[in-house]
C-alpha cells in the first residue's frame, strides 16, 4: 500500500495510543513522543517503515 504522510501520521497515533495504554499512562501524565518511544523500546512509524522497505 501506499505510505502517504497522513497514513503515516494515523498510524503513529494509533500506536502510540496503544503503547500509553500498554504502559499505563493516562491522560493527566503526559510525556513526550520520543519518550514514550524509548521507554517501550520502538522506533518511531516512520523509521520503523523505511527500514524495512
Amino acid at each position: 500500500w501506499r505510505t502517504t504522510t497522513t497514513t503515516i501520521k494515523k498510524v503513529q497515533v494509533f500506536i502510540n495510543s496503544c503503547l500509553r495504554k500498554i504502559l499505563n499512562i493516562h491522560w493527566p501524565d503526559t510525556i513526550s513522543n520520543r519518550l514514550l518511544w524509548e521507554r517501550a523500546n520502538q522506533l518511531p512509524a516512520e523509521e520503523e517503515i523505511r527500514k524495512r522497505r
